[in-house]
C-alpha cells in the first residue's frame, strides 16, 4: 500500500484493490522540469531546445542534453561577458583617443599661427626701407643674403 508521504514524493504504485496505478499527488513545482539551464537562467525556453521539460519529439530531455543546454547557457554567459569587456575596453580607448586628436589639432593650430605670424614678420622685413637698404649695401659688397 502506497503512504501518503510516497505520493508526495512522487512514488508510483499501485492500490491494493484494484489494478489501477495510484496517481502521483502533484505541486506547481512539480510541472516544471527542473533542468540547470532553466534554474540558473530563471526564464523561459528556447536555448538550443525546450527547456519546458519536454524535448524534440515529446520527451523529456535526458542528462546528457540537460548538460549540453547547461554548457550552452554558461557559454552564451562568458560570450556576453566579454562581449561587454570589449565594448568597456573599446569606450575607452575612443575616449582617449579623442582626447589626444583634441590636443593634436589644438597644437597644430597653435603652429598653424605661429607659422602665419612669421610669415607676416617676414613680409614685413623684407618691405621694411632699413632692410632693403641694408640688403642694397650687401650687393655692393658682394654679399648679398
Amino acid at each position: 500500500m502506497i503512504t501518503e508521504q510516497d505520493r508526495a514524493r512522487g512514488l508510483r504504485g499501485r492500490e491494493p484493490d484494484s489494478d489501477r496505478i495510484a496517481p502521483r499527488s502533484t505541486s506547481e513545482n512539480d510541472d516544471k522540469e527542473k533542468t540547470p539551464a532553466n534554474t540558473v537562467a530563471g526564464r523561459g525556453p528556447e536555448i538550443g531546445g525546450s527547456l519546458n521539460g519536454v524535448g524534440p519529439g515529446g520527451r523529456k530531455p535526458n542528462a546528457g542534453r540537460a548538460g549540453e543546454i547547461e554548457a550552452e547557457l554558461f557559454d552564451l554567459k562568458l560570450k556576453v561577458q566579454e562581449s561587454q569587456e570589449r565594448e568597456k575596453r573599446l569606450a575607452e580607448r575612443t575616449s582617449v583617443a579623442e582626447e589626444r586628436l583634441e590636443d593634436a589639432l589644438s597644437k597644430e593650430h597653435d603652429l598653424r599661427i605661429q607659422i602665419h605670424r612669421y610669415a607676416e614678420f617676414n613680409r614685413a622685413l623684407k618691405k621694411s626701407r632699413p632692410w632693403r637698404m641694408i640688403q642694397f649695401l650687401r650687393r655692393l659688397a658682394g654679399r648679398e643674403w
